[in-house]
């Protein structure tokens, strides 16, 4: 297998993290001149490492080389990862929180990337995710104290009180309660300020909505065959019910 075919995404990922977080690849060790790591310049902790292994040493048929990028994951995200093209468990690296992708060309470009996005967020926090860049977000809407469906009827955009945490760009995905409790609406926040009000400032955002979902499309049981048992609050999205929504959302 050639160096291009083998590593076809290695200087994609490369070119990413140097523009995206200033990070340089440092090649440690001089027993695998293959292997390299991305580290965040300000903690100083390494985030990704990419290593030129055996294709059977990640259970692969063949005996050429791959590259291997080894980030870390959500446990909620990883049974669905493993599902997908060219993702593997990591290779000498903890296998519950940490997982590999091949990048000969096999795994999705545009995952690939995500994935190193949330391996720094992830190592930067500890485990737990900070913001670096715009993320989906999953929110219950009760209808008995806000009819959400009905106010996009009126107008395309929303102005949504409360919202701390939230940057433009990030996409909201609506889950309406009992008694339709399922996922209803996809949205964008365009804009977030901060306003005074009693007792201190509050967060503002303005939300555009984007796509409606059908009422049987993604409801409570489709949420928890992904792991998702409940919307309480706001929360993160798996990846396997984001790329559903996501596909859908493109279908129209």
């Amino acid at each position: 297998m050639q160096e291009e075919t083998k590593g076809a995404f290695k200087e994609d990922v490369l070119a990413y993290a140097k523009e995206k977080f200033g990070s340089e690849p440092e090649y440690l060790w001089a027993r695998f001149p293959g292997y390299c790591v991305l580290r965040d310049e300000k903690s100083n902790k390494w985030y990704a490492i990419l290593a030129d292994v055996p294709r059977s040493k990640l259970g692969l048929s063949g005996n050429e080389r791959v590259y291997m990028l080894g980030v870390k994951c959500d446990l909620s995200d990883r049974e669905f990862l493993l599902t997908r093209p060219g993702i593997v468990p990591a290779y000498h690296l903890n296998r519950e929180n940490w997982i590999g992708v091949l990048l000969d060309g096999s795994a999705d470009l545009g995952l690939t990337l995500k994935m190193l996005s949330v391996s720094r967020d992830l190592v930067l926090s500890g485990g737990k995710r900070k913001r670096s860049e715009p993320i989906a977000w999953l929110v219950p809407s009760n209808p008995k104290y806000f009819d959400l469906l009905r106010a996009f009827e009126k107008s395309e955009t929303l102005t949504w009180p409360h919202a701390p945490g939230l940057i433009a760009g990030d996409v909201v995905y609506f889950y309406v309660t009992a008694p339709v409790s399922a996922v209803m609406l996809r949205c964008v926040v365009t804009n977030v300020e901060k306003t005074d009000a009693a007792g201190g400032k509050n967060v503002v955002a303005t939300i555009r909505f984007t796509h409606r979902y059908d009422d049987d499309e993604f409801t409570i049981d489709f949420l928890r065959s992904h792991g998702v048992k409940y919307v309480r609050g706001p929360r993160s999205i798996p990846f396997g019910v984001l790329a559903a929504l996501e596909k859908a959302a493109q279908n129209g």
